[in-house]
């Protein structure tokens, strides 16, 4: 099954950098649909609300020949501002004071998804988001840096609680290729 996974972000990897090497036309933006965030959301609850909460897991960082590069204990919070944006704090619980390594503002604008992630220098990415089925899909590229990442997040029913998943790959001529692997559980009582 391992095997399997890391073919599998293989390809996604070798996809993107042969994506790098097309011109780039930025994709038209997607309608978001009226429940695009799981079949158990109320009508008007947003594609974010089922993310809602605190959740703790797992992000494991990549090489593309699946060499472990880091492992990071990661609590995030998230907390919906409206029916259209929610906003997220990612906590690094192995760092000396778990301190915020990110702050994310995800954001329905239009017709379209966006998040804005800021690092704690103050550096800024954009990413635009579509939605298929109950996953959320990040894209960002930056063609004066040469860097590109994908992410696919989705939360998962399983028997005991939900299972929030991260999978990406970035793509960057100074750091390689990245891949990542995020595992985490709500740390709240709150279930859907």
């Amino acid at each position: 099954m391992i095997r399997v996974f890391l073919l599998a972000l293989v390809a996604l990897a070798a996809l993107v950098l042969v994506s790098n090497h097309l011109p780039y036309q930025p994709l038209p933006p997607r309608a978001v649909p009226e429940g695009a965030s799981g079949i158990d959301e109320p009508p008007g609850a947003g594609p974010f609300a089922r993310w809602d909460g605190v959740w703790e897991g797992t992000l494991d960082a990549r090489r593309s020949d699946g060499t472990l590069v880091e492992r990071m204990q990661i609590r995030q919070v998230h907390t919906m501002s409206s029916a259209t944006e929610q906003r997220i704090d990612v906590i690094d619980r192995g760092a000396p004071g778990s301190p915020v390594i990110l702050r994310h503002v995800h954001r329905v604008t239009g017709d379209h998804l966006e998040c804005r992630v800021t690092d704690p220098n103050g550096a800024v990415r954009m990413y635009g988001g579509n939605v298929e089925g109950g996953a959320i899909f990040w894209h960002s590229l930056d063609p004066g840096a040469h860097r590109e990442e994908s992410y696919r997040e989705e939360i998962l029913r399983t028997a005991g609680a939900d299972l929030y998943t991260v999978d990406g790959v970035q793509v960057d001529p100074k750091g390689g290729t990245l891949l990542y692997e995020g595992r985490y559980r709500r740390s709240e009582s709150r279930r859907r």
